[in-house]
């Protein structure tokens, strides 16, 4: 598999992960690795979270962020006026 974004630049590059979120091909220069939070069903009155690897594309890692903050100590990014 290659690089989706690599491909767009007209660059043919290897893909050492695949995107989390939308299944894209991504290469060494585009990868973006991440914490995510995974919080099973562990039954009543139980709930652990666990923090697992996750790797994201660059159109797919900022959307991610603004959608988890909370999870990460991060104050989510502005929302562009007009925009909703």
């Amino acid at each position: 598999m290659n690089c989706l974004d690599c491909s767009t630049e007209s660059r043919i590059s290897k893909a050492v992960g695949v995107c989390t979120t939308c299944g894209a091909g991504v290469c060494t220069s585009h990868l973006e690795l991440d914490t995510h939070v995974a919080a099973p069903f562990a039954g009543v009155g139980s709930r652990r979270e666990y923090a697992t690897r996750a790797v994201t594309c660059p159109s797919c890692a900022p959307v991610m962020a603004q959608m988890h903050h909370h999870r990460y100590n991060q104050a989510p990014a502005a929302t562009p006026a007009g925009s909703r």
